[in-house]
């Protein structure tokens, strides 16, 4: 198989997991909101604390994701894992911040840029760009207001 080749089936093959990890995420997310809105809140759901939930969810994938990083994992694999936090930071921030969508917008294009630039300076493999770019357009097309 030529070089070129070998590049399109791991960058097609890369996406195809990351969708599946980012929707892994999203399932685990909806079962913990649901669990939390059953066992305490089943009188009143207006009164769930969505975005708490929301925060503290975001967190503990940012911190299994930089537990994965100090591991000797394949680079293939980090960075696909990376789709998963990255997209439900990027969906908290805008959530976060709907009613002032130009600071969502600066904190996003902040993380996205310091996330770009740190793989850049470190010399990552290709790998994290379609992730990052990927990430960002599944995570703003899910939160953006319509």
């Amino acid at each position: 198989m030529s070089k070129q080749w070998r590049i399109i089936l791991e960058s097609f093959s890369l996406i195809i997991i990351g969708v599946l990890v980012i929707a892994f995420c999203y399932i685990a997310y909806l079962m913990i909101y649901l669990s939390v809105e059953q066992l305490f809140y089943q009188d009143n759901v207006q009164q769930l604390p969505a975005h708490f939930i929301r925060i503290g969810s975001c967190l503990l994938l940012v911190s299994v994701y930089f537990w994965v990083l100090l591991t000797k994992l394949n680079d293939f694999i980090k960075a696909f894992l990376l789709s998963g936090p990255l997209t439900m930071i990027i969906v908290t921030v805008v959530l976060t911040y709907y009613n002032k969508l130009f600071i969502a917008v600066i904190l996003v294009l902040i993380m996205i840029l310091s996330i770009i630039w740190f793989s850049h300076k470190t010399k990552q493999v290709w790998y994290y760009y379609p992730i990052i770019v990927m990430s960002l357009i599944i995570g703003l097309l899910y939160a953006w207001p319509r």
